[in-house]
């Protein structure tokens, strides 16, 4: 959790236990993880509130054991989870950890997810989380669609990579990056909203898996084939152009030599 110390360690306590209580409450509370986890490319708060776990956390959460001694937790202490008890908190049979990809089986944040190394085994332990409340089948089946769901938008960001590929190959995008409409639109298809698109799907947030993800990223790949076609357009007039132009200029030539 945080940035590499200057030892090559890594892990911030004070980016969950805030400095001056280290409180167990504070690490276990939703709202401590909005102080990195929101906005466009990375709403997992937003989401969160939204799905039926922060539905649960909003109207009940006053009533739940806070306090609970680390590794001891159960649904009697919280009926529903926060953020930490998913991929922190030794809950049921799981063990603490403070590694949050621990319990995780696809690299989300990334353009085109793949699986994590050792992800079996991951998956094995954030499903032993679930099925504290769940049962296997529903938990099972879960994962079968938000697996199908994460591939879905690999695939559309895939589309978005061969839909610019003519333009990089043919050098008609600039050096610099985000210095034209086009950039931006191919940035934030998968970093805003492909990113949204996976994690509403797999935080159970309907509204980001739909209007904010998967609507933006189809919105994105309809506005860049456009782009991409009228720069292509412009490229090819201008060489047709350069082309008559050159023509032209022979011709001049053939016909002084003859005057000559």
């Amino acid at each position: 959790m945080g940035k590499p110390a200057a030892d090559e360690s890594i892990g911030q306590c004070q980016s969950c236990h805030l400095r001056h209580e280290f409180s167990l409450e504070q690490a276990r509370r939703p709202e401590t993880c909005n102080a990195c986890h929101i906005g466009p490319d990375h709403p997992q708060f937003e989401i969160y509130t939204e799905s039926p776990h922060g539905i649960a956390y909003a109207t009940g959460g006053d009533d739940w054991n806070w306090d609970a001694e680390p590794g001891t937790l159960t649904v009697t202490d919280f009926p529903a989870p926060t953020c930490a008890t998913c991929h922190l908190s030794g809950f049921g049979g799981t063990a603490t950890t403070h590694d949050v990809g621990e319990r995780l089986t696809w690299f989300l944040f990334a353009p085109v997810s793949e699986q994590r190394p050792n992800w079996q085994e991951n998956q094995r332990r954030m499903q032993s989380v679930c099925m504290e409340c769940h049962n296997q089948n529903f938990v099972e089946d879960f994962y079968v669609a938000a697996s199908a769901a994460t591939e879905q938008v690999n695939a559309w960001v895939e589309e978005s990579n061969d839909i610019i590929a003519p333009l990089i190959e043919q050098q008609l995008l600039t050096d610099a990056p985000f210095d034209e409409p086009i950039d931006f639109t191919y940035f934030e298809l998968w970093h805003h909203w492909g990113r949204t698109a996976k994690f509403g799907v797999w935080m159970q947030g309907a509204d980001y898996v739909q209007w904010h993800g998967a609507y933006e990223v189809l919105s994105d790949l309809a506005e860049l084939r456009e782009m991409v076609d009228e720069r292509l357009a412009e490229a090819q007039a201008a060489n047709a152009e350069a082309g008559e132009s050159a023509d032209a200029e022979g011709d001049v030539r053939d016909v002084s030599t003859v005057g000559g």
